[in-house]
């Protein structure tokens, strides 16, 4: 599935808590990893080796050289340093590499700099056109180390919301285990003309229609062998989609950056954002445009487009 990982480092320890995850995914689709340093542009004096901004690069350098020597995946590692914004950087490598997936910690800091969640890795997570795996600060989860993989994707009704599943799937083909399709109910709280409050709101009439959602959903993933559990929660998406992932031991959160539903959104600054904000697994963000050349398993695509047609 996957080509071209790249890996953006910052120097610090919590940038470096994405390679054990970028490490499993190359040996899994045994494809090469790019290591990326972002040496910031400010008071660059290009041709002056003087200069801290040069100093900063070879140290950049010699860095990088550093990480690949301690890396023990049989994969080709390659190794890169930029000059500029960071985030610009790591976009525009994605063009120049044709990366097809980025794995990066959600914060990391040196004396360049500091990648804050909302800041570096949200301004990637925005533009890029590729999947992004960002791995939360407080992400303790040990890939796949003692038992098969468990992938949750929470799904809102909207064809959109169902392009992470065919990376989820082929993720849990790969490296075994089970996949998890999650519907959260978002609860409102309509009101008369009068503006008191209605309250009869018949949660289990929802559930029925989200279960039966998920359970059409299913029908295409089991039929070609898939592993597929459904989960239902009631409660603010992103709070709820973290606290499944929590009560389930699922390794990895996989969603969509668009979706839509009568009740919920999966919009990037929204439920995305929020869902990275608090988990506490590794959370692999989806373009809607980037998994349209994975829907190769005919069940899955029909089995989706059949239930959001009948929902």
């Amino acid at each position: 599935m996957f080509h071209t990982i790249l890996v953006p480092l910052d120097g610090s320890e919590l940038a470096e808590r994405a390679l054990p995850y970028a490490e499993v995914l190359a040996r899994a689709s045994r494809c090469r990893i790019l290591l990326l340093r972002v040496v910031p542009a400010t008071h660059v004096i290009l041709g002056d080796p003087m200069t801290d901004q040069a100093k900063a690069v070879r140290e950049a350098e010699s860095y990088l050289a550093d990480v690949v020597a301690r890396l023990k995946t049989p994969q080709i590692i390659e190794s890169a340093v930029f000059i500029g914004d960071p985030a610009d950087s790591i976009v525009e490598e994605v063009g120049l590499r044709n990366v097809d997936l980025i794995v990066m910690s959600t914060h990391g800091r040196s004396g360049l700099g500091r990648w804050v969640y909302g800041s570096v890795a949200d301004q990637v997570m925005r533009r890029a056109m590729v999947p992004v795996l960002l791995i939360p600060a407080s992400c303790r989860a040990e890939w796949w180390s003692h038992r098969p993989s468990r992938v949750l994707v929470p799904l809102d009704g909207s064809d959109l919301a169902t392009t992470a599943l065919p990376m989820a799937s082929k993720l849990v083909s790969w490296l075994g285990g089970e996949l998890f399709l999650l519907r959260v109910i978002v609860p409102t709280t309509p009101v008369y003309a009068d503006g008191a409050p209605h309250t009869g709101i018949d949660r289990e009439s929802e559930r029925d229609v989200a279960r039966q959602y998920l359970e059409e959903v299913a029908a295409g993933l089991r039929e070609g062998g898939q592993n597929v559990k459904l989960v239902d929660a009631y409660g603010p998406a992103p709070a709820m989609i973290a606290a499944t992932a929590a009560d389930q031991q699922v390794d990895l959160i996989a969603m969509s950056t668009h979706g839509r539903g009568g009740i919920t959104r999966l919009l990037m600054g929204s439920v995305a954002t929020g869902v990275v904000q608090q988990a506490s697994v590794p959370v692999l963000i989806v373009p809607s445009a980037s998994s349209r050349d994975l829907r190769d398993e005919p069940d899955v695509a029909r089995t989706t487009d059949e239930a959001t047609a009948r929902r």
